[in-house]
């Protein structure tokens, strides 16, 4: 947890950006402030909502604040971001959870992407009747995401099938929050200023996260020799060894009488 204690109402907003910057990747750390200042508890709510709506825009979720009376009231504000962001004033208590996970129901919060077009991970398609359709794998993998996480995929820009979207678009997109999630396969990975930048499209806060391809599940030697004896051409090339194994014996035999 990261504490910062008296934050003076006038310099929010270079503390939280310098707390964004040095938080770059990991901004889903809980984040304590404490408001420095005697504020009625009107002026005090006013200050609670541009603060944490601030930490909202700087895509920093678990930030809990302080009432500049804290250790007399035990007031505190947190905020919901979904499906609007909404202050919460609260009293703390010993079996409150301070930093609920945020992420796990957007409650029909759009996610804003586009498909890159590029077959045949996405496709983008014209039906007889003139709408447009979209397949593909990738797409496939958003509706789903989007259903886990209660969520709705919102397209920010018209869709042409002729068109697909190169590299340099999708980051466009992406740096000008206008995509969250781009239907994407397309490396995210530029140089800048001969370093390593990486820039990636995420629905608000998912800083580590990645598709993930299934497998076959690892089994053990006794359930391999198991299903190895079912088979049979298993039990053919044994009679074949035992055969022939039966004939060198008998020929040994034969050849030392």
């Amino acid at each position: 947890i990261l504490a910062v204690s008296c934050l003076r109402f006038h310099q929010y907003q270079e503390v939280l950006l310098a707390l964004s910057l040095m938080l770059d990747q990991m901004r889903s750390m809980p984040v304590v402030l404490q408001l420095c200042g005697d504020e009625d508890s009107i002026q005090e709510l006013n200050s609670a909502r541009l603060v944490l709506k601030h930490s909202q825009d700087l895509k920093m979720p678990n930030v809990v604040l302080l009432s500049g009376t804290f250790f007399n009231s035990a007031t505190l504000y947190s905020y919901e971001m979904f499906p609007e962001f909404n202050v919460q004033k609260l009293v703390y208590q010993a079996y409150l959870t301070l930093f609920p996970y945020k992420l796990g129901n957007l409650k029909g919060h759009p996610i804003r992407t586009v498909p890159d077009n590029s077959e045949p991970h996405t496709i983008v398609r014209k039906t007889f009747n003139g709408s447009i359709s979209i397949d593909g794998p990738v797409w496939q993998f958003m509706i789903e995401f989007a259903k886990h996480i209660n969520a709705t995929l919102q397209l920010p820009i018209e869709l042409h099938p002729e068109r697909s979207f190169k590299l340099v678009q999708i980051l466009d997109l992406v740096r000008n929050q206008t995509v969250d999630i781009a239907a994407s396969l397309r490396p995210y990975s530029v140089n800048v200023q001969r370093s390593s930048t990486h820039i990636y499209g995420s629905p608000m806060m998912v800083g580590n996260w990645c598709m993930m391809l299934p497998t076959e599940r690892v089994i053990g030697s006794h359930e391999a020799l198991t299903r190895l004896m079912k088979s049979p051409w298993t039990w053919l090339i044994l009679l074949l060894f035992y055969s022939v194994h039966r004939f060198l014996a008998q020929k040994t035999r034969l050849r030392s009488s």
